[in-house]
């Protein structure tokens, strides 16, 4: 399976600063990038639910395994996005890299949210992607304790927040509030 191809969060260096949010000014061409990346994660993460094998490249419950696949990728157990276990059950990781961005995607069954039109194929259970994705320098704008939501034309949600030199995402096909009150939950081992 592996994560999509490109990953383009192309903003300029110099920043101007809002209340809570430090934004970088965009050129059109940057623009463009940033939500193109957006998009690859969605298309991702839908693409991954399609896999007959399952949505993870390297199946796992545990989340100390993850850093055995992925030695060149500099994430911790203090630093993966992981689900309280009542939450959802890991299923596995898979690397990822968007253009020159690298990261990891978890994958999480979620069974505890009925109803929702984020399932596998092969099951009704929920599935979410946790993706955790290192920066370098300032590619995405430093936000202070927020979680973005975005809505995805394909009906997929994202949430998107940074941490140090991480950005973080939870993708699915949850409701908004649903997938932001989920992502607040996310810990660190």
């Amino acid at each position: 399976i592996g994560c999509a191809a490109r990953f383009g969060f192309g903003i300029a260096r110099e920043t101007r600063w809002l209340p809570g949010l430090a934004i970088a000014p965009l050129s059109e061409q940057n623009i463009e990038q940033v939500w193109a990346g957006f998009s690859d994660l969605s298309q991702d993460h839908n693409e991954s639910l399609s896999e007959v094998n399952g949505p993870a490249d390297f199946a796992t419950q545990q989340a100390s395994d993850i850093l055995l696949q992925v030695p060149d990728f500099p994430a911790t157990l203090a630093t993966l996005p992981t689900l309280p276990k009542e939450k959802g059950k890991l299923l596995g990781s898979s690397r990822c890299k968007f253009g020159k961005t690298k990261g990891i995607r978890l994958s999480y069954q979620l069974s505890h949210i009925a109803n929702t039109a984020a399932q596998t194929k092969s099951n009704n259970d929920p599935i979410v992607s946790a993706y955790q994705l290192e920066l370098e320098g300032d590619q995405f704008p430093k936000f202070q304790n927020s979680y973005i939501t975005l809505r995805q034309t394909d009906g997929t949600n994202i949430v998107l927040w940074r941490e140090a030199s991480y950005v973080y995402a939870l993708v699915a096909d949850l409701p908004p509030a649903d997938l932001n009150n989920l992502a607040q939950s996310v810990g660190h081992i």
